[in-house]
């Protein structure tokens, strides 16, 4: 039998989750955990971005596909009323903030901010739509050019003509820019930015950035693609301070893990018949993955929204004690941020870590897929890095996780913390070479590490560029440059050699604008 190759999908991303052992073949997944093709079982921390609300093949959203099935229902019969994407409809006009009620359905949030972009377009005949830096909106060419990373723009040709970006968490800035521009459509921003690295925003920003778009005629659209249906512990992100928008996005839970569903929620003030004869998608108001919609919602309402009050519970405990480890190693963790279930843990750059090594892979941008890699080979806990910010660790678990398994993943991370702390990184390494056990002892390496000197430049300081080409000629020199890989073999040294060699390119092990005596 031919043997099935593992980079059709992608083979950029394919590379590197080989590179740092990433790449196990999920057959099976129940509840919050995946199962491997040799029955390994990982608990996962990630829910897919937050589009796994009840773990893997929750048993209401094999009903609710398993009752379209049974009763015949049709899945796609536009231009007529499909029964179930009305009554999802319904449902939806019911419990978000103010009066929203149009549901304009689409089986993506890149589709869904799309539909927004062009609904506030034909509600104002406006053109330009205002979103802020670091945010992330979706990867098709009007979601890519509201999206604030360029990285993810510039080869698409992106921003096209008509986006403005302004600071997030600035409702000066916002103001600033709405008093200027004439020719604003709408605003749109998430309540927490997922891909900037969890951010979420101040008390009382949405409410001012709300009331600045009423005055000035401006479409207010929040993305709540991840942060919607109890993520946060509130139906909706925008719960929290009574924020009552003229446009809401949903997409990731809305589907229950299952099926890809997205939805554009919007006010009578702003649904129009130049939008709604004009536009349209050939899957949209699909029966069967309303079914499963509809099937979320009653989920979460289900005994008084019983599952999102424990997720606030749940949220408030898996972001104290992300908090208490960042007072445990505060020279290790920049910064922890979060609201319910959606935590970022920003970790401090390695720059005078004592490690050629470590400094090189977070110049790369891979100490998270390096972290990632050694908490799913030593601990089974599954957690992705982050492609926008790539010191952050993201934990966002299912809605149904167990305050044992938060446990679980901050034990793991605490260990982390203190091999980072005590300079023992070849702890971290070990599994690249297939040494996937659980440290035992962790040695202090901070008095026999080699001085970094950090390089900063004063203000106003002039600099200049200049470069060393450096290589290993042999394992001693590994040791030399990173003290902790004593503990490795020369044998060992060897294959972490022929990884590095195999894996990674040329590059800069450290930036140094000034040399100082």
């Amino acid at each position: 039998m031919q043997k099935t190759r593992t980079d059709l999908l992608n083979p950029t991303l394919a590379k590197m989750l080989t590179t740092f052992h990433l790449d196990k073949e999920y057959v099976s997944g129940q509840g919050s955990y995946l199962i491997d093709k040799e029955g390994n079982r990982y608990l996962d921390f990630i829910a897919q971005y937050g589009a796994v609300p009840f773990g893997y093949n929750p048993e209401v959203i094999w009903e609710a596909l398993e009752r379209v099935k049974t009763n015949g229902i049709p899945s796609l019969v536009q231009p007529s009323l499909p029964v179930e994407a009305l009554a999802l409809a319904n449902k939806l006009a019911q419990i978000t903030p103010g009066d929203l009620c149009y549901c304009t359905f689409c089986q993506s949030g890149a589709e869904a901010v799309e539909t927004a972009i062009k609904l506030a377009r034909s509600a104002t005949g406006k053109l330009t739509i205002v979103s802020t830096e670091r945010s992330f909106h979706g990867k098709t060419l009007g979601a890519l050019s509201a999206t604030g990373r360029e990285v993810y723009q510039t080869p698409f040709g992106a921003p096209v003509q008509g986006f403005i970006r302004i600071p997030y968490n600035d409702s000066s800035a916002l103001a600033d820019v709405l008093e200027k521009n004439s020719d604003i459509a709408a605003f749109i921003v998430e309540p927490v930015q997922g891909e900037g690295g969890i951010i979420p925003a101040q008390p009382g920003y949405l409410a001012e950035a709300q009331e600045l778009c009423r005055q000035h005629g401006v479409v207010f659209i929040v993305d709540e693609i991840q942060t919607g249906l109890g993520r946060t512990g509130k139906m909706f992100a925008c719960d929290h301070e009574g924020i009552e928008p003229d446009v809401l996005l949903l997409a990731k839970a809305l589907g229950g893990g299952l099926i890809p569903l997205g939805v554009c929620i919007s006010s009578p003030r702003i649904y129009n018949d130049d939008f709604g004869s004009l536009h349209s998608s050939t899957f949209a108001n699909n029966n069967l993955s309303c079914a499963v919609g509809s099937a979320v919602i009653d989920e979460l309402l289900k005994d008084d929204q019983k599952l999102i009050k424990e997720v606030a519970a749940k949220g408030d405990y898996l972001l104290n004690r992300a908090l208490q480890l960042g007072q445990n190693y505060p020279d290790i963790i920049k910064e922890v941020r979060g609201q319910g279930l959606m935590v970022g843990i920003e970790f401090y750059d390695l720059d005078d870590c004592g490690s050629f090594d470590m400094a090189y892979m977070c110049e790369r941008g891979g100490f998270t897929a390096l972290l990632a890699g050694f908490l799913l080979n030593v601990y089974r806990i599954r957690l992705v890095p982050f492609l926008n910010n790539p010191m952050t660790v993201r934990l966002e678990p299912t809605l149904t996780i167990t305050l044992e398994e938060i446990d679980q993943v901050m034990d793991a991370l605490e260990t982390v913390c203190e091999i980072l702390f005590r300079r023992d990184y070849a702890l971290l390494y070990r599994f690249l070479i297939g040494d996937n056990s659980t440290p035992e002892n962790i040695a202090d390496h901070r008095s026999s590490s080699r001085s970094i000197i950090a390089s900063r430049l004063e203000p106003g300081e002039p600099t200049n560029k200049f470069a060393f080409i450096i290589h290993y000629p042999g394992p001693e020199d590994v040791i030399a440059n990173n003290p902790s890989f004593v503990r490795f073999s020369r044998e060992e040294l060897h294959q972490l050699l022929d990884w590095q060699s195999q894996t990674e390119e040329a590059g800069m092990v450290c930036h140094m604008p000034a040399i100082r005596s």
